[in-house]
């Protein structure tokens, strides 16, 4: 029974990637249907046959609690549902390793790589937990890891001679690492190709050109009736341009590992001018064609937005450019009412026109994504964002923002 259900678990996660890569419907069923109810249902069946082996007790409780909890938490993390963080660090930094700690203490004392190697499985545990939430700066040394677990499980299996590498698997490691590969593919799926990658870094270039064009337009406003009042606007926009613009250096600076602008200019990996000094309004200006890692998303979804779409973490970039950008919204609706070159037909037509783009955008706030409801602007606009992609969408609200200068002073 055991086997029958190891071959529907995994014959049913094949076929659900299968469905995913082609894009036909029933995807999520077909998850929910493996994940709900194969694993666990396998992994029962296993936990009573270690039981009724004479096998430690302990050991297949401390297994059985490790691979149900992972296995729900990585099914979780796919479908977007709450509790997937809590199942995951249950798993991986309690019980897993717990589990190997167990299986080492237990293990013959004179047999020096498999301790070493349940040492490894340990640490693998940890930085897989790191990947996995967007923790960054995990990437490389989880590679690492990687290999030096793959000399070790290679050298175990050469050292056991004459058994079929077959034999020397169990349905349980075949079953977890099924639903492991799956993960990762489903976590790869928003990858984006080169040429997505190539069409956002020529969007930033016209986005910078857009953006000094539209200061202008909004500067030829500037008369000398309406000169104080355009000096306020001026400066609460280049407040909020500077906010964006640090993001957008923290974000270069934490995936090229603290390059910045101090690298020499023979070795340049990001090519940008320095910001407008004395209030003048403009933004730093990037060369993304230029940056080492392009395609890192880790750390961008990790500062912009945190661990989990479904709640944005509170100290989370996105959201404080967000609220900053809300709050830019009222500050212009209160200069207006205060700004006495204008006559109340003006004035009212003016606020009527900023509370409109305000509701606007307060309806954009929390909407649909995928299957999921009331999922903030943020965590939609930068969802396994790329560095690339990223920098481009903030750039784009800068866009938004002097967008908004030229229609207050205009």
């Amino acid at each position: 029974m055991k086997k029958f259900f190891a071959l529907v678990s995994v014959s049913l996660l094949f076929l659900t990637l299968i469905f995913k890569s082609l894009d036909f419907p029933g995807t999520s069923e077909l998850l929910i249907l493996t994940f709900a109810f194969g694993f666990p249902i396998f992994y029962i069946l296993d936990f009573i046959g270690e039981w009724k082996s004479g096998a430690s007790k302990l050991l297949a409780s401390v297994y059985f609690i490790a691979v149900l909890a992972l296995s729900q938490g990585l099914f979780y993390k796919m479908m977007h549902w709450p509790g997937a963080d809590q199942l995951l660090i249950l798993s991986l930094v309690f019980m897993l390793p717990v589990y190997f700690l167990l299986s080492a203490v237990m293990r013959n004392k004179k047999d020096g790589l498999a301790r070493f190697s349940f040492l490894l499985f340990i640490f693998l545990s940890w930085t897989s937990l790191f990947v996995i939430m967007h923790y960054p700066g995990t990437v490389i040394f989880l590679a690492t890891t990687l290999f030096i677990a793959m000399l070790v499980v290679i050298y175990e299996l050469v050292k056991k001679e004459g058994k079929p590498i077959f034999q020397l698997v169990k349905h349980r490691h075949l079953v977890n690492a099924s639903g492991f590969i799956a993960f990762l593919l489903f976590f790869q799926a928003n990858r984006l190709p080169i040429q997505i990658l190539e069409a956002e870094m020529s969007r930033q270039f016209d986005l910078q050109e857009q953006i000094a064009q539209e200061i202008e337009i909004g500067s030829s406003f500037i008369t000398p009736s309406n000169k104080s009042f355009s000096a306020q606007v001026d400066k609460e926009t280049m407040e909020l341009l500077a906010k964006i613009d640090e993001v957008k250096l923290a974000l270069i600076d934490e995936v090229n590992e603290g390059i910045g602008d101090e690298r020499n200019a023979d070795h340049l990996a990001v090519l940008w001018n320095k910001p407008p000094k004395d209030g003048q309004l403009g933004i730093i200006r990037l060369n993304l064609a230029a940056l080492d890692n392009k395609t890192n998303f880790d750390i961008p979804m990790h500062r912009m937005i945190g661990s989990d779409i479904t709640k944005l973490s509170y100290a989370s970039a996105g959201l404080h450019i967000w609220n900053a950008w809300m709050q830019h919204q009222t500050k212009l609706q209160q200069y207006i009412t205060l700004n006495s070159s204008l006559d109340n037909t003006q004035r009212a037509q003016m606020l009527n026109t900023l509370q409109q783009i305000q509701r606007n955008w307060q309806q954009k706030e929390y909407q649909p994504y995928h299957d999921l409801r009331n999922i903030h602007w943020v965590a939609r606009t930068f969802d396994h964002a790329t560095i690339v992609q990223a920098i481009v969408h903030l750039t784009e609200l800068q866009y938004e923002v002097v967008r908004l200068r030229t229609l207050v002073v205009g």
